[in-house]
């Protein structure tokens, strides 16, 4: 997504969403000292509160509850050193610990439940688990019914850290001036022909404006010495330049930095060359990317990467025509690019 859609998710969202006060109510209220052990029934009640604001249907049993969260609790402060910026989702042991967390948690109801799962967990560990709904599930996945905690972790998760790097991206492509150090063209990363490319087009254009120069100074050397052997005189050239075929050549191209022509040569030297300015690309990049990401939270009032894309989420896929119609408002006060009325509006069309 463009990060301009996310921002204006956010907005959109907590103009619409009059349920978002309880998620802020209770991240407030909540005793994270109790967390890190075993939670009183008082905090399972207020995080069921929290729950029940949302799915008046929620069948939670606190006692099951309680027992399910002391056993996947030393999961869960390994997974709290995770973000969802940061996951290594290739990683199969990273997927199993998520998928195993979030069954223990579903399966604390009458009944399986998959979206109250994703909200319990997300308030858990805020950073790393974004919530969903069927609404979502139908959309992102293609089958509502996808509700386990494997699909979670195999597809929804890097999926949402995908939708969140490509904000991040569009963000850095609009602002490449994050930092005044820093003003390097980006566009070209995605490409990873272009050192080689750059190297080897820059290092030609040199040599033929050097061989060209040179095959000027063979010429007037040539006409010279013929000039001069006509009228008597003896050149100081070597004899043997005079009688071996192609010594002139030769003569020419030492002239030329040989070190450096020998060194392009060598493979592993290249290779090298290449791997230093790749690191310092991608050590600039890097950089951006840390302040674009604590811009886009900072712009979404200073919320959880996570929530915002869940926010983002509940408004194109369970509240499309809502958020049509605040664009619509927006739009028609002059408030809304264009670019971004067709961007967004392309994208509802599927859903409204």
């Amino acid at each position: 997504m463009h990060y301009r859609d996310l921002l204006l998710a956010h907005k959109a969202y907590h103009i619409i969403e009059k349920r978002a006060i309880y998620y802020d109510s209770y991240m407030q209220c909540r005793n994270l000292r109790e967390w890190e052990a075993s939670p009183s029934y008082c905090e399972i009640f207020k995080l069921f509160g929290f729950i029940l604001s949302w799915d008046p249907h929620f069948q939670g049993m606190p006692a099951k509850f309680k027992k399910a969260y002391e056993e996947i609790l030393p999961v869960l402060k390994d997974l709290s050193r995770i973000r969802l910026e940061t996951a290594d989702f290739n990683d199969k042991n990273l997927l199993r610990r998520i998928a195993f967390v979030f069954d223990k948690i579903a399966s604390c109801s009458l009944k399986y439940e998959s979206t109250d799962a994703s909200k319990i967990l997300h308030v858990l560990h805020p950073h790393l688990f974004v919530m969903w709904d069927r609404n979502i599930r139908q959309y992102i996945l293609g089958n509502a019914s996808l509700a386990r905690g494997e699909i979670y972790a195999k597809i929804f998760l890097p999926e949402m850290q995908d939708e969140l790097e490509e904000a991040v991206e569009t963000y850095i492509e609009e602002h490449p001036l994050l930092e005044k150090r820093y003003s390097v063209d980006l566009s070209y990363i995605e490409d990873p022909s272009y050192y080689e490319t750059w190297y080897d087009k820059a290092f030609l254009e040199e040599f033929d404006v050097e061989r060209r120069r040179w095959e000027e100074v063979q010429e007037l050397f040539v006409s010279t010495q013929v000039d001069e052997e006509e009228s008597g005189y003896v050149t100081d050239m070597p004899s043997e330049a005079q009688e071996e075929p192609g010594e002139i050549d030769r003569w020419i191209e030492e002239t030329i930095d040989s070190r450096i022509w020998e060194e392009l040569e060598e493979e592993e030297w290249l290779e090298e060359f290449l791997e230093e300015e790749q690191e310092e690309e991608e050590e600039v990049y890097n950089r951006k990317r840390a302040i674009a990401l604590k811009v886009l939270s900072g712009l979404c009032d200073r919320e959880f990467l996570p929530k915002i894309i869940d926010e983002y989420n509940y408004m194109v896929y369970t509240r499309p025509r809502d958020f049509k119609r605040l664009l619509h408002f927006l739009r028609k006060k002059g408030v809304l690019k264009n670019e971004d009325w067709t961007r967004l509006t392309e994208k509802l069309k599927d859903f409204t």
